[in-house]
């Protein structure tokens, strides 16, 4: 099934107010960092979050549209917090896609984004502290 990956800056932004990325990432689902089991035998995912990635950028232009759908292109953003509250459409545990609330952390230049002949590569983008959106 293909999906189509979308954001909203902000939490709990309803799903027609969202706006397409382009270029679209790719993203492999909602993952846990830890996954613990209760003394009743329930299993309890924690530390959820995400990542939309994409392979090439035509250029600095593209990447820079992306963090603007993110609220990532502000001062304020790269000079304190280097987070935006988003809601996004995302691949749920069963591959479906869903509408939560995340935060969006901007790319670290070196590790989650490089830059090679020319464009950006290999750009990562972490969404963590997912939750349902209402």
């Amino acid at each position: 099934m293909s999906i189509i990956y979308k954001v909203g800056i902000g939490h709990n932004v309803a799903e027609i107010d969202l706006v397409t990325i382009v270029p679209q990432p790719t993203c492999k689902g909602i993952r846990a960092t830890r996954r613990t089991q209760s003394a009743s035998g329930r299993v309890v995912d924690e530390g959820l979050h995400t990542y939309y990635e994409w392979n090439v950028m035509q250029g600095v232009a593209a990447w820079n549209s992306v963090l603007a759908l993110f609220d990532m292109d502000s001062p304020f953003v790269l000079a304190m917090t280097l987070t935006s509250e988003v809601t996004v459409i995302v691949r749920n545990q069963l591959w479906l896609p869903v509408r939560v609330n995340a935060i969006a952390v901007l790319p670290r230049i070196g590790e989650d984004a490089e830059w090679s002949n020319y464009r950006p590569r290999n750009l990562m983008m972490l969404l963590k502290h997912i939750q349902t959106a209402t």
